[in-house]
């Protein structure tokens, strides 16, 4: 717990979704959603380790999700309303430095995506929104410089962004 609120975190993200509606009210689509993290310490001092003040750690970690979406939508004039739920493979990749010391884990697994944006109409086919995203999914092990190394317990890849958009339609 130390050492965790010691890192210095940097997180960003990106959402992408492209939908095709069938009827008025509901389509399908593709949902994409990146996570990119960043993090670092350095300077911390372990007990008894003369070498543990040079100790730097810094962490990039990337969690990519693609899916198929199933989309809903309510609209009247001033607004609209999307909602999404959709399936599909996690990509995880963790890439790390131990002073100096490059070692690669990556691994992909199954996950969950649920979305709710509510949207304000600017124009006729411009608008500006809120969008309310979650990813579920969790790794029991990572492929690590080409080995699986198991886990303990499983290490959760979830995700919720709340995120602010503009928005161009083409209907």
């Amino acid at each position: 717990d130390f050492l965790a609120k010691k890192f210095k975190e940097d997180r960003n993200n990106i959402i992408h979704g492209k939908y095709y509606f069938f009827k008025e009210k509901w389509g399908l689509g593709l949902n994409a959603n990146l996570v990119a993290t960043t993090a670092s310490i350095g300077g911390y001092t372990v007990k008894g380790d003369s070498w543990s003040p040079w100790l730097r750690l810094d962490e990039r970690e990337r969690i990519l999700y693609i899916g198929p979406t199933y989309v809903t939508r309510i609209e009247t004039d001033k607004f609209l309303l999307v909602t999404s739920l959709g399936v599909g493979p996690i990509f995880i990749w963790d890439k790390m430095f131990v002073s100096g010391i490059e070692a690669n884990a990556t691994k992909t697994t199954f996950g969950a995506n649920a979305g709710l944006s509510g949207e304000y109409k600017i124009g006729s086919k411009m608008g500006a929104g809120l969008k309310l995203a979650c990813t579920v999914g969790s790794i029991g092990s990572m492929n690590f410089e080409g080995r699986s190394v198991k886990s303990n317990e499983r290490i959760s890849v979830s995700h919720f962004m709340a995120s602010l958009f503009l928005s161009f339609r083409t209907w």
